[in-house]
C-alpha cells in the first residue's frame, strides 16, 4: 500500500512498516487504543497494559493487558518478515496462554508489580499500585465501573475467567499471510473459552513532519453466541432486587422513547444498562452501593439547572449521574438531558 500526502512542500509518499518486532510491540504498549477491541463486540471496555515480556515457563508474552472485568488479553507481536509469523506463532500464543491460566492471583500481583514498576511503564502509570492504575485507568477512560469498583471483587474478576479459560489472545502484525489468517479464524471458530485475533497494524511514517498514521484492522472474528448480562443475572449474581430491576427498567423505558428516532439499541453489561444511538454509547442506568440506582448521561456539565431536589446529581470527568427520586424528573426535563448529550457526542437530534 503506498500513501502520499501532499502539503505546501508539494507531494510526498510515507515510509511504511517497522524497523523491528520491539518498535510494534512499544506502540501497543503505550497505545492500547490501536488494539480495535470495538470491533470484536459493541461495548467491549478499552484495555490496560500491565505487562511487557511477562515471563511464562516456556519464554515471555510480548504484551499483557487487562479491562475492567478482569478479562486478560495477550498480544504477541510479529512481522511478516519473521518466519515464526505463520503457524508457529499460533502455537507459541497457545502455549504462554495455558501457562497463563494456571496462575494465582499472587502470580498475576506480582508480573504487574513488576512491570509498574520498571522502566518499560509508561510514566502515568509508573510506580502506582496494581489498584491505583486500575483507578486511574477507569477515570481516563470515563468508564460508569469507576463509581461502584471494588478491587476485591476486580481480582475475584480474573480469578473466576482464569479458571474458566476465558481469555483473549491478539497476534499483532504488520501483515498477516494468509495461511495464519485460516489458522487463526479455525481457532477461534470452535474454541468454547479463549478468543483469538489477528490484528494488522499497519503503519505509515512522514520524516518531515515526524508524525505517524496507524492504521488497524481485525481478523478472525466469528458470530458465536455468548453468555449476555440480563435482569436476571443482574437479581441472581450482583444482588439486585426487584424493585431496582423494575426501577431501571421504567427509566430505560423512558430514554428509549426520548431517543427513538435515533435507532437506539439497549445494551446489558455487568451491572448497568447503556443505551447506544447509532453505534454511540450516550446514556443509561446502573445500580451502585452507595447511590442504589443513578441514570447516567455523557456529559462533562449539568445544562439542566432546574432538576427537583428530590434529585442528587454528581459530575464525573466524562458523565452526567442523577440519583433519588428518579421519577420525579419530568418528561421534558429528561428530554433536554437526553438532547444535550446527542449533541456531545456527535448525534444530533432530530427536533
Amino acid at each position: 500500500m503506498k500513501i502520499l500526502i501532499q502539503d505546501e512542500h508539494g507531494v510526498r509518499e510515507l515510509e511504511e512498516g517497522y524497523a523491528t518486532e520491539e518498535e510494534l510491540q512499544t506502540f501497543l504498549r503505550d497505545h492500547a487504543e490501536l488494539i480495535p477491541v470495538d470491533e470484536i463486540e459493541l461495548g467491549t471496555p478499552p484495555l490496560l497494559c500491565i505487562g511487557w515480556e511477562v515471563s511464562v515457563a516456556s519464554g515471555s508474552e510480548d504484551l499483557l493487558y487487562v479491562d475492567e472485568n478482569g478479562l486478560l488479553t495477550v498480544v504477541e507481536t510479529k512481522l511478516k518478515k519473521n518466519q515464526d509469523a505463520r503457524r508457529a506463532v499460533v502455537g507459541q500464543i497457545l502455549e504462554y496462554a495455558s501457562y497463563a491460566c494456571a496462575w494465582s492471583i499472587a502470580d498475576v500481583e506480582a508480573r504487574v508489580h513488576k512491570f509498574l514498576s520498571s522502566k518499560e511503564c509508561p510514566k502515568q502509570y509508573r510506580g502506582c499500585t496494581f489498584e491505583q492504575a486500575l483507578r486511574y485507568f477507569l477515570d481516563k477512560t470515563g468508564s460508569p465501573a469507576l463509581e461502584d469498583f471494588s478491587y476485591p471483587s476486580f481480582l475475584d474478576g480474573i480469578r473466576a475467567n482464569l479458571e474458566q479459560g476465558h481469555i483473549r489472545l491478539v497476534i499483532a502484525i504488520d501483515e498477516p499471510p494468509d495461511p495464519l489468517l485460516r489458522i487463526v479464524e479455525f481457532v477461534n471458530r470452535f474454541s468454547e473459552r479463549f478468543e483469538m485475533y489477528l490484528i494488522q497494524l499497519k503503519r505509515f511514517h512522514d520524516k518531515a513532519t515526524g508524525q505517524n498514521i496507524f492504521v488497524p484492522a481485525l481478523f478472525g472474528k466469528v458470530r458465536r453466541e455468548r453468555r449476555e448480562w440480563n435482569w436476571q443475572r443482574y437479581i441472581a449474581e450482583l444482588g439486585w432486587s426487584s424493585e431496582d430491576v423494575q426501577t431501571v427498567q421504567t427509566v430505560t423505558t423512558r430514554l428509549e422513547s426520548v431517543s427513538q428516532a435515533r435507532q437506539p439499541e439497549t445494551r446489558f453489561n455487568a451491572g448497568w444498562v447503556t443505551i447506544y444511538c447509532f453505534g454511540k454509547s450516550v446514556f443509561g442506568a446502573q445500580r451502585t452501593k452507595k447511590r442504589g440506582i443513578e441514570l447516567f448521561f455523557r456529559l462533562k456539565e449539568n445544562p439542566e439547572k432546574g432538576l427537583p431536589e428530590s434529585v442528587n446529581h454528581r459530575q464525573t470527568k466524562e458523565y452526567l449521574c442523577l440519583s433519588g427520586k428518579l421519577d420525579s424528573i419530568g418528561d421534558e426535563q429528561l428530554r433536554r438531558l437526553c438532547e444535550a448529550t446527542l449533541r456531545e457526542v456527535g448525534v444530533e437530534p432530530i427536533p
